[in-house]
């Protein structure tokens, strides 16, 4: 109940003062937006432990006190496809710290293809996103995960999402299937907020939020609260910082 109260508190705060341009992920989702064609976006996202519960299950066990938050610096590159309506992007992250895990397998890749809303000339068609991330072939510890997701903007609403995913159980531990689903919307040219959910029992099993600002085109910060459905497999509850800008 304490986490529950938590995260409907960091989220109901901050929504008032929740970017302009939509992000990859929503919080842990992926979206079906991209980076700009030809442009590449460099990001730092951190996730810090609020308590020291452990996973006591799957990959991300390790010996310490508390298990270390999560830094990850990556870039990521758009590009386009024009004669097939087509956007895209693929990037690369580097874990620069955290659990066992992660310090092993510092290198992952992700990847997306995007059929934007309405490419293709009907008022009722969503954007089919499909893609992977977490991935690096030939390493035991990556997650793999490939992913579908169909999304759609509703006036005042916002955009919803929903899809599923596929990843390597023995990087996740318990289940290596789920279910993906989000909403998010730009409130103004500064301020946008995201809820997403990632199902199943495994170490990405949670509730998330968060909020952003831009302070231009190009830059951005947001913060978010990561709420772990099954914390046998992931550990405690995590905290959101990620800054983006676009070159």
């Amino acid at each position: 109940m304490t986490r529950i109260i938590a995260f409907v508190v960091t989220f109901a705060l901050l929504a008032p003062a929740l970017v302009l341009a939509s992000p990859s992920r929503i919080v842990m989702v992926p979206s079906s937006s991209v980076v700009p064609p030809w442009n590449i976006r460099a990001e730092m996202e951190t996730l810090v432990r609020l308590s020291d519960r452990k996973a006591s299950k799957g990959p991300a066990v390790s010996p310490g006190a508390r298990d270390p938050g999560v830094t990850v610096v990556g870039v990521t590159g758009g590009a386009a496809i024009d004669f097939l309506k087509l956007r895209g992007e693929v990037g690369v992250d580097y874990v620069a710290a955290g659990p066992d895990v992660a310090e092993r397998n510092p290198w992952t890749m992700h990847w997306k293809v995007v059929l934007p809303e309405l490419a293709l000339g009907k008022s009722w068609q969503p954007a089919v996103t499909v893609g992977m991330w977490n991935y690096w072939p030939n390493k035991e510890h990556a997650s793999n995960m490939s992913y579908g997701l169909l999304s759609y903007n509703f006036p005042v609403l916002g955009r919803l999402s929903a899809g599923g995913y596929h990843g390597d159980q023995s990087a996740l531990g318990g289940v290596e299937n789920g279910i993906l689903a989000s909403w998010d919307t730009p409130f103004n040219d500064h301020f946008w907020a995201g809820v997403d959910f990632v199902g199943g029992s495994n170490k990405l099993g949670s509730v998330n939020a968060a909020v952003a600002w831009a302070f231009s085109k190009r830059s951005s910060l947001g913060i978010g609260y990561n709420l772990h459905t099954a914390r046998e497999y992931s550990g405690a509850d995590t905290f959101l910082i990620r800054g983006s800008f676009l070159f």
